[in-house]
């Protein structure tokens, strides 16, 4: 995964909150939902190569 991949994860865990958010003050759960979903699909960044031989 490359600082691109790291860059748009970071990016859609902040416009999921936001989303998560902004519905949960205007009383939209549609949109909170939306937010929360994004957050949970966005693919977590990895350590670094040399983690994962790790013993």
């Amino acid at each position: 995964m490359g600082i691109g991949d790291n860059i748009e994860n970071a990016k859609d865990q902040l416009v999921g909150k936001a989303k998560e958010v902004v519905g949960e003050s205007k009383g939209d759960p549609g949109l909170e939902i939306e937010g929360k979903v994004q957050q949970d699909t966005t693919i977590p960044a990895r350590g670094r190569a040399d983690d994962d031989n790790a013993t």
